[in-house]
């Protein structure tokens, strides 16, 4: 069975070990309403819920998996070890029907990707000096430099090739924002997978 699990997240604002905690935030979207995100849980593939038998049951998981991997370092100073600064509650669980598109079910949903790129160009400078020494010898001691010995000495580099890749990716669901640049393309993607 397959259910529409519709969540948002709490934050707890400040934690001292002096005192207790002070109040909680949710997160708000730009237009002022309150950030949620809807997400779909198939009991049959999805192992954590396959027990679920019913929309409650379904919902305890999900508080339960989020609330319980949510924790910080906060944790290590508690002797419990209950606090969690990031709290998920679970405002809605509805059964998925099956004739409505995934992509209508999370059309709320933003996620924030973060990517580390990593660009290498390769640059080209030249520099002419005159020596007096023999050249068999000038070739031996330039055997024994490093090209950045004579990197200052070149007033013009000339870039070539420049490779763009990406050298991690980290995604953290539920908390983007509207403004979801790269969402047609990625459509247009995963239409053309199917």
């Amino acid at each position: 069975m397959k259910y529409v699990v519709t969540g948002m997240n709490v934050t707890r604002k400040s934690f001292d070990l002096d005192s207790n905690l002070e109040g909680y935030e949710t997160k708000i979207n730009s237009d002022g309403t309150l950030f949620y995100r809807d997400e779909v849980i198939d009991t049959e593939t999805n192992e954590l819920f396959k027990d679920c038998e019913s929309v409650w049951e379904v919902e305890d998981v999900y508080e339960s998996f989020w609330n319980r991997i949510n924790y910080d370092s906060y944790d290590s100073v508690m002797s419990d070890g209950y606090v969690n600064v990031g709290i998920v509650k679970v405002l809605n669980v509805t059964p998925f029907d099956s004739n409505q598109e995934s992509k209508e079910v999370s059309k709320e949903v933003s996620n924030i990707v973060t990517l580390d790129l990593l660009k290498i160009v390769t640059s080209q400078g030249k520099i002419s000096f005159s020596t007096k020494h023999n050249p068999e010898l000038v070739d031996k001691w330039l055997l024994d430099k490093e090209g950045y010995h004579f990197e200052d000495d070149v007033d013009d580099w000339d870039e070539y090739e420049q490779e763009v890749s990406i050298d991690y990716t980290d995604v953290d669901k539920g908390k983007g924002d509207d403004d979801c640049p790269h969402d047609e393309e990625i459509q247009k993607w995963i239409d053309g997978q199917k």
